[in-house]
């Protein structure tokens, strides 16, 4: 069930103190609310541990458990008056989570809880890709394309049981996976939401672009140095461009796109953003997965 903080409106205060940086200091009912907040804080913290350790190789379980604390997390933060970055910053301090991680784990507890009313808790999603997929639709049509998914993957079953007891060849089998949702949603998405095409240029368009950013740093790292041989530039330090500039050129080459994304096979899909290719330590966390 989807927990939420309600507002709190704290009680208009006459202040007759001002602090030196010019603001109201803060009263008891807030400094009580504060508090409270960084108590509830770490209960979320605590409870998402729990549930890593809990609920390992359970998706089901542990995005319920986990997406549930992230949102109360996030409306916490978000009543006391903390930037939207202060969430990513929590996230990534206490499980080395991006912040775009987390909102994609709170968005699948949503699928869960809207599936879950129509469905086996044993037919759900299994991983977070199966989630984005749905999470592109409608929020009329996902239901409807779950159901498509489960009983594409019924029949193939079922055909595979009728081939056997026939002495025929069976059919390949059918798996849920977040390209047979994707496949399955088409129909129900709308025209600009398709994913587009691209031609087989794109590699040597993605090169070109990459050599032409690293030559241009190349030129910024000869114009540091030229400006260090002058008067104005002795206090430069150092090796420290030479360093900086030497970590860009190795990072774009890590970025670049040259590996076909295994998620899709090359089809696109939300994980490659429908470039179709990936990046080789994408492809090396994927076998890691």
């Amino acid at each position: 069930m989807k927990r939420t903080t309600a507002p709190i409106v704290l009680p208009a205060s006459d202040y007759s103190v001002i602090t030196p940086d010019g603001k109201q200091p803060m009263s008891e009912p807030e400094t009580e609310l504060i508090t409270s907040h960084g108590n509830r804080l770490d209960s979320c913290t605590n409870i998402i541990r729990a549930a890593n350790e809990r609920y390992a190789g359970e998706f089901v379980e542990w995005v319920t458990a986990v997406g549930t604390e992230l949102r109360v997390a996030q409306e916490l933060l978000a009543v006391n008056g903390s930037h939207a970055s202060e969430f990513g910053r929590w996230v990534q301090t206490e499980f080395g989570w991006t912040a775009r991680h987390a909102r994609h784990l709170i968005a699948a507890t949503e699928i869960m809880s809207i599936l879950g009313t129509t469905v086996p808790r044993t037919n759900l999603p299994s991983n977070e890709y199966q989630c984005r997929e749905l999470l592109k639709l409608p929020d009329a049509d996902r239901q409807s394309v779950w159901q498509d998914v489960c009983d594409k993957v019924e029949q193939n079953r079922q055909a595979i049981e009728n081939a056997k007891a026939d002495g025929r060849e069976p059919p390949a089998p059918l798996t849920v996976t977040a390209k047979l949702i994707r496949e399955t949603a088409e129909p129900y998405l709308p025209a600009d939401d398709v994913a587009p095409s691209y031609d087989d240029e794109i590699d040597e368009d993605a090169t070109a672009l990459f050599d032409a950013v690293k030559d241009a740093l190349r030129d910024a790292e000869s114009a540091v140095n030229m400006l260090k041989q002058q008067k104005c530039g002795k206090f430069i330090r150092k090796g420290l461009f030479a360093e900086c500039f030497k970590k860009l050129v190795s990072e774009l080459d890590r970025a670049l796109p040259v590996h076909v994304c295994r998620e899709c096979g090359g089809a696109g899909c939300i994980f490659c953003g429908f470039v179709r290719k990936v990046p080789r330590y994408v492809i090396e966390g994927q076998n890691e997965g």
